[in-house]
């Protein structure tokens, strides 16, 4: 069975070719421009922004129980379309070639549904008496999301390697922190092949409030690149593409009507992944020290093999295979900077 989640640029290459190309027209725009390259003069001093991220997301999971009444996956959680308004602080410090700089941000979701999907194998199709046999997807539902809160933040430090009137050049290590509460309430019945398993299709929701909550912290390691190309006295262009070799996935599931499941958490998934961020702004010199910008910006965090911990009610633990885990952002970014 083929796991749901949506891969924007699956595979390696195609992240490498998403982040490279950008810097390689940087480059040779920026060569062009200026065939003797003149350094100028190296300031040091701070930059302060504050800026709002008008973004969209999603968050999806999957894990294989091993019962062999159940299919690989067994379940598959997506919680998708999270559409997202958050508010950011920043502050970059500058000294002749060395730089670092923070960013944290806060927000809410406005929209943004979840599908929990079940899977049988065929030995399981057999079992529950499904209207087909073989391996197959035997229950779907669908929820609104009643409530998010996002929170995330960076740390950078690096240098310039290449720097003249026109284009500059950056390298930086840095950290990426992010969390996620989503919540969701008033499932329907979507899909069901079986009367023993689920309820009919087209069952609308048997309870009001919150039934599932979902925390996912990430705290990964960045390895970036970075260019700034004045296209125009007043008008600059910034671009910025990290890998994360390294992202560490910690998971709590809350299922607030099981009885049979403990409630702090009812199961937790870990796991250690990839991924990599990208950002393209355009930033303009309004007066003196006042800038304003705007630009997109993309993360996308994702584990391919770890491990999901179900906790009973009466202290059991049951461990499974968590497939993979995927979260992903991307939206407008609108700022202000102020440069002393």
């Amino acid at each position: 069975m083929t796991a749901f989640i949506y891969k924007p640029g699956s595979g390696l290459r195609r992240v490498f070719i998403f982040l490279l190309v950008p810097m390689a027209f940087i480059l040779i725009t920026g060569g062009i421009a200026c065939s003797k390259p003149k350094e100028n003069r190296r300031t040091s001093g701070w930059i302060f922004s504050a800026s709002t991220w008008l973004s969209t997301g999603q968050t999806g999971f999957t894990h294989t129980a091993g019962n062999p009444l159940v299919g690989d996956p067994t379940s598959e959680l997506v919680y998708d379309g999270i559409d997202s308004y958050t508010v950011e602080l920043a502050a970059e410090y500058r000294l002749r070639r060395w730089f670092v700089r923070g960013l944290v941000g806060y927000g809410a979701v406005s929209s943004g549904t979840l599908t929990d999907d079940d899977y049988v194998s065929a030995l399981g199709a057999d079992f529950f008496l499904t209207t087909a046999p073989g391996e197959q997807r035997i229950s779907s539902t669908r929820a609104e999301m009643e409530g998010d809160d996002l929170l995330y933040g960076t740390f950078d430090a690096g240098g310039y390697f290449f720097y003249n009137r026109r284009l500059k050049l950056r390298g930086y290590l840095g950290y990426l922190f992010l969390t996620e509460k989503l919540q969701a309430g008033g499932h329907t019945q979507i899909e069901c092949t079986s009367i023993f398993f689920c309820a009919p299709a087209g069952t609308p929701p048997t309870t009001t409030g919150i039934t599932i909550s979902n925390t996912a912290e990430w705290n990964a390691m960045k390895m970036g690149l970075g260019a700034s190309l004045h296209v125009w006295r007043k008008l600059k262009l910034d671009l910025d593409a990290a890998f994360i070799p390294l992202a560490f996935l910690s998971s709590e599931d809350i299922h607030h009507l099981r009885t049979d499941l403990s409630q702090s958490p009812s199961a937790l998934s870990e796991g250690q992944g990839l991924g990599y961020t990208f950002e393209a702004m355009a930033v303009y010199n309004v007066w003196s020290s006042l800038f304003i910008k705007a630009g997109y910006r993309y993360w996308d965090l994702r584990v391919d093999n770890g491990v999901d911990k179900i906790f009973a009610a009466n202290g059991m633990t049951a461990k499974s295979v968590l497939n993979e885990f995927q979260t992903y952002r991307h939206g407008a970014v609108l700022g202000v900077e102020f440069r002393y």
